[in-house]
């Protein structure tokens, strides 16, 4: 019997004998009883069906219908299985095991699940789900034995060599945590590599540029230190390069001897003492020979030229051919294939890059036809052989070639043709040579005289004439010498039936035989009436019946199908602790004192910023104070402030500092300690602050004998200072008068006496320039060893013989060229010579010197100023230097002396 038409029977007695379908499908899984919605494998683009055929689901123990309503329903039936098998919806026949208990249904995996035993049949269980959503944990397995197993550790790896890759199981997430010291080249004067998360290892900062200017800085690879040069080119006419104590900085060097002026270093030449008083440069010629190919020289400390090794123009890459090229003087890096060739053909050719070895493109072996079967062999390339899909030794027929079944290598034209209703030997004819081709048919007439059929059988044989079954038609079609037997009603006579659902149907008589009961339309009445196993379908639901719905807050409800098959409106659940709104009310957890599993900020006992959690059950949780973090709070209420970092940010400590005095360390934002900051300056015989001077900012050092003091003329004397900072007597000696600018011994008369001439820097005097014509004027001015310097004028005079104006050239060789106006042209105020007597606007009247010209000047300090000649060729007031902070001395008249001046 069909499986349809048992279904059908089935379910008619249940209609009669509620119950009756569970005994007769024997055993079957109680969830499969009620129809399941799919749509057949030949469904209608839909995905609904048009009949049973269209619901087949490839399971063969399952009954496959397709209803009125066009969704396929599937129902388990044992009885298609074997008698010791039991059938299940969505698997098919499986072992039937009798069980009493689900201890009877174990196996031995844990990974399928926990097997149920059910109406004494084991049933399987649901498999295990290993996985647990950790990042960090890889892709868990299942174990037949121990369970759920942890997955392999994921690669993490960012492709930056300079980074330590991980995975934070913590954040489940990689992390990818730099390390300079991945990056070290072990090259000093490269300086310090770092690190950089995203582009990889970066360069340092060269260890040896001072900053200074007129310094050429030399970094020695070899002894790992840095060499400095006094670079006296770099500076204006007439300074040095010269380091005074303070570091290196262009200025004038006085001297009054060769001796004054040599700085011990051999790389920069030879000072001299020039005929000025002041130190000159000699020639400077560096080791350095400007090529990168040969190495960076350097000049030793005897003065000597070293080479140091060539740089290293290694690239790291293994297939580069590494060399510093003298033409473009540069690292060259040039890419040897060679080295990458691995002797395939098929894997291409291979190439050497910037990253390395590369493989190159696979040889093209397709040669554009479908009808062969191309491929690269090793070795010997490329090959194609014709397409012979069942390798029958025929190619294929789409391929031009003579195999008429490209599918069955026992089909081809060698073949032998043999009684199988199949062409074997590919003449087009099946089973051609033998009396008929197996299985064919022909009409032929019974001994009765009805039409009857003949079929060639499984021997190609024809057999005898076979009647037709009796028809209704007043004829013996079936040669039994009776006429339309079993024809039990007349076509004219329809009547009511009892359909399989127990409702009342119609019948109609089809060639003298009932068909079958056609059931009525369905009505709205809780009732099956269409006989498709489900009432009031059509409707929009059956009356009474109650379904889970979405309420309009999203929550599972429940709507109820009226008296007239139509869905009511879905009621919402009552409100529960989930941490969702159930109701549709007042929003999740409404009747609760909070909702689940949210959290608040709130305020601990030591008054930090902690947070509380929502429990399970809906009420507060206690105030969890925060971890602790560096901001000078106890924040995690353990009274302890900062405990994780290395100090309380914002705390005070005491420290020793560099001059062994206590101090003051004061913890930063970043919890790390401070600099250790030297207390002020008391009046001790001390240097507290670290500045180099004692009881600084009081008049002395406290005990001090012979402890230099200020003069009331601004220079420095010595005196006897007692315990309170305090010269004793407060008297304070005048020094010995020295060739300086200033009145040392305070007497209102500079650089006097011991056979100096004048006050250095500061006095100027016209003087005659005499040669073979009449006089010319000019001006000396003391230099800095007190002495006048050489008499020059303004102007070279022409014809005299002369150097007049000391540049070096005289008379018409002159580049600056020769004044040699005889005439009365008047002096005026424009900073030239007008009438060529050496001297610059020295008309008299209001005019004291030379327009835009500047010389040394005595401040009200004692101090060398300047004083400039302005376009009205007077004389500005003398204006003092810059401080100087740390020769003693109030340098720029404001009263202040060093450290106590606001510019120092």
């Amino acid at each position: 019997m069909e499986p349809r038409a048992r279904i059908l029977i089935l379910s008619l007695v249940a209609a009669i004998q509620p119950g009756c379908i569970c005994g007769a499908i024997a055993n079957p899984d109680p969830s499969l009883l009620e129809g399941a919605d799919d749509a057949g494998i030949d469904g209608s683009p839909d995905g609904g069906c048009g009949s049973d055929t269209d619901c087949h689901d490839g399971i063969d123990c399952t009954a496959d219908l397709c209803p009125d309503d066009g969704v396929c329903t599937h129902f388990a039936d044992d009885e298609l299985c074997e008698v010791d098998e039991l059938c299940l919806a969505d698997t098919g026949c499986i072992p039937r095991r009798p069980c009493e208990s689900a201890a009877d249904c174990q196996d031995a995996t844990v990974c399928d699940g926990e097997e149920r035993c059910e109406r004494n049949v084991c049933l399987p269980g649901d498999a295990l789900e290993c996985d647990d959503g950790r990042f960090c944990n890889g892709a868990e397995t299942c174990d037949p034995e121990g369970g759920c197993q942890p997955g392999p550790v994921p690669d993490c790896s960012d492709g930056v060599d300079c980074t330590l890759d991980s995975c934070d199981p913590e954040e489940d997430e990689c992390v990818h945590d730099p390390s300079d010291a991945a990056c070290s080249d072990g090259e000093h004067c490269n300086g310090v590599e770092s690190c950089d998360a995203t582009n990889g290892c970066e360069p340092g900062t060269p260890p040896c540029d001072d900053g200074v200017d007129c310094t050429v800085d030399q970094c020695v690879e070899a002894e790992d230190e840095c060499l400095r040069h006094a670079d006296h080119g770099s500076c204006g006419p007439g300074e040095l390069c010269h380091d005074g104590g303070a570091g290196f900085l262009c200025e004038a060097v006085p001297c009054s001897e060769p001796a004054d002026c040599d700085d011990g270093d051999g790389c920069n030449g030879v000072e001299t003492c020039g005929k000025t008083g002041f130190c000159e440069a000699g020639g400077f010629e560096p080791c350095d020979d400007g090529f990168f190919c040969s190495g960076a020289e350097y000049c030793d400390a005897d003065g000597a030229c070293q080479d140091q090794p060539p740089p290293s123009c290694s690239d790291g890459v293994d297939c580069t051919i590494d060399s510093c090229d003298v033409g473009s003087d540069a690292c060259a890096h040039a890419p040897s294939h060679v080295e990458c060739a691995d002797g395939s053909f098929c894997s291409g050719d291979e190439v050497c890059s910037a990253l390395g070895c590369e493989d190159g493109p696979p040889p093209d072996c397709d040669d554009g036809s479908d009808c062969t079967v191309d491929a690269c062999v090793d070795p010997g390339g490329c090959s194609g052989s014709p397409r012979d899909a069942d390798a029958d030794g025929h190619g294929d027929l789409a391929c031009g070639g003579d195999d008429c079944d490209d599918g069955d290598a026992l089909v081809s034209p060698e073949a032998e043709e043999i009684c199988n209703g199949a062409d074997d030997d590919c003449s087009g004819t099946a089973d051609d040579g033998l009396e008929c081709a197996r299985g064919t048919a022909l009409a032929c007439e019974t001994g009765c005289g009805s039409t009857g059929t003949r079929t060639c059988s499984v021997d190609c044989a024809w057999g005898g004439c076979d009647a037709p079954p009796e028809d209704c038609n007043g004829v013996d079609d079936d040669c039994d010498d009776e006429v339309d037997e079993g024809c039990d009603c007349d076509p004219a006579d329809p009547t009511d039936c009892l359909t399989s659902c127990g409702t009342t149907g119609t019948r109609q008589c089809v060639a003298g035989e009932w068909t079958a009961c056609d059931p009525p339309d369905e009505a709205c009445n809780g009732l099956d009436d269409d006989c498709d196993l489900e009432p009031d379908n059509g409707f929009d639901c059956p009356q009474a019946e109650v379904e889970p719905c979405t309420t309009a807050c999203g929550s599972s409800g429940e709507r109820t199908c009226s008296d007239a098959c139509e869905w009511g409106s879905c009621a919402p659940p009552l409100e529960i602790c989930n941490g969702e709104d159930d109701d549709c009310a007042l929003g999740p957890d409404d009747v609760f004192d909070c909702v689940q599993g949210s959290s608040e900020a709130c305020v601990t006992g030591c008054l930090s910023a902690g947070t509380r959690t929502c429990s399970g059950s809906c009420t507060w949780g206690s105030c969890v104070a925060p971890a602790e973090i560096c901001n000078g709070d106890d924040d995690d209420c353990d009274g302890q402030c900062d405990e994780t970092s290395q100090c309380c940010a914002g705390a005070a400590t005491g420290c020793q500092t560099a001059c062994d005095t206590t101090g003051t360390s004061t913890c930063t934002n970043a919890c790390t300690p401070g600099a250790c900051v030297p207390p002020n300056e008391i009046c001790n015989g001390q240097d507290d602050d670290c500045d180099g001077r004692c009881d600084d900012g009081f008049t002395c050092c406290a005990g001090a004998a012979g402890t230099a003091c200020l003069t009331d003329c601004n220079t420095l004397g010595i005196g006897v200072c007692n315990a309170q900072c305090q010269l004793i007597g407060g008297n304070c000696s005048e020094p010995v008068e020295i060739c300086n600018g200033r009145d040392d011994d305070c007497d209102d008369n500079c650089d006097e006496g011991g056979g100096r001439q004048c006050c250095a820097g500061v006095d100027l005097r016209e003087c005659s320039v005499v040669g073979g014509g009449d006089p010319v004027l000019g001006t000396q001015t003391c230099m800095a060893a007190c002495l006048w310097s050489a008499c020059c004028a303004v102007t070279e005079q022409c014809g005299n013989g002369l150097d007049d104006d000391c540049d070096g050239q005289m008379d018409g060789m002159d580049p600056q060229g020769c004044c040699s106006y005889d005439g009365g042209i008047e002096e005026s105020c424009n900073g030239q010579d007008d009438d060529c007597n050496g001297l610059c606007d020295d008309g008299g009247g209001d005019m004291e010197c030379c327009r835009g010209t500047s010389r040394g000047c005595r401040t009200s300090c004692n101090t060398v100023g300047t004083r400039r000649c302005d376009n009205d060729c007077e004389w500005d007031d003398c204006e003092p230097p810059d401080e100087i902070c740390d020769n003693g001395f109030d340098d720029d008249c404001d009263g202040d002396v060093d450290a106590a001046d606001p510019d120092c």
